[in-house]
């Protein structure tokens, strides 16, 4: 009977581990996952900040200087670059977000069968 006990103790004191890992893995996901929203909403900010950039320089009103028309399509051709590259890390930074909440999400679904096994 001793040692049926302490088995069992070992073996609960195991799973009470498993879970308490568990539950640390899900809070750093769920701080990672903060923070790359964070990011992209600060890139989200960024892009249309350039958008409003970008439009005010093609409705600007500019006299007519030899030369200017040119620099002014050379900004807004760096602009587009600029605008195009934010577009760019946004997608990147979604796709990590969606890995994330998918990590996320097998994460509780293990967190949850572990609690299923630990309570009769």
């Amino acid at each position: 009977e001793n040692q049926k006990l302490k088995q069992y103790k070992s073996s609960s004191s195991n799973e009470d581990n498993d879970t308490s890992e568990l539950q640390v893995m899900i809070q750093d996901l769920m701080k990672s996952k903060e923070e790359i929203s964070s990011k992209n909403r600060e890139l989200n900010l960024k892009v249309m900040e350039l958008e409003a950039n970008n439009k005010d320089l093609q409705t600007s009103s500019v006299p007519r200087v030899p030369g200017s028309r040119e620099e002014l399509e050379l900004k807004l051709a760096e602009a587009n670059k600029k605008i195009n590259q934010q577009n760019e890390s946004l997608q990147k930074k979604d796709a990590e977000i969606n890995k994330m909440e998918e990590r996320y999400k097998k994460y509780i679904d293990k967190a949850k069968s572990v609690i299923k096994t630990l309570d009769p």
